[in-house]
């Protein structure tokens, strides 16, 4: 069984925190289960999130960030903005149908079974207070450099 880890990297300095990515654990249950763990952070103290990339691996995790108080923007470049928002939003419904078969079948522990997230990123209030959090906001006025360090750091 494959597995992918969900990316989650949290940048902090004397002024700020940034996480970089906010996945989604996919794979074996035992990882699966590391998405309903709250994290060992406050959301709220989260000045922003910069996105490298759609894959659910690295934005899966945002609508519940959000739902769990980030208030500060996604930030990303316009393509990878355009991607998550399919992803989250398929992400969203695959969770659904899951949870809908969990509950017909009775093979979830939790009764009823929930998805980790209800509606990625739409209009629902409880989920996405506001879809400029939601959304991965495209990098605009905002300089961001990144750089790769020598391998043998």
């Amino acid at each position: 069984m494959c597995t992918v880890t969900g990316s989650k990297l949290l940048v902090e300095t004397d002024h700020a925190r940034l996480m970089i990515d906010c996945g989604l654990f996919q794979g074996l249950a035992e990882l699966r289960r590391r998405n309903r763990r709250p994290l060992p952070l406050d959301p709220a103290d989260v000045q922003s999130v910069v996105l490298t990339h759609a894959h659910l691996d690295h934005c899966g995790y945002l609508p519940r960030l959000v739902r769990d108080g980030l208030r500060g923007p996604v930030l990303t470049t316009p393509d990878t903005a355009r991607i998550a928002e399919l992803i989250l939003r398929d992400s969203a419904h695959l969770l659904r149908e899951e949870a809908d078969h969990a509950n017909e079948y009775g093979w979830s522990k939790h009764r009823p079974a929930q998805p980790l997230y209800a509606s990625g990123c739409s209009s629902d209030p409880p989920e996405c207070p506001s879809d400029r959090l939601c959304v991965p906001t495209a990098l605009s006025a905002t300089k961001l450099t990144v750089r790769r360090l020598s391998s043998s750091w």
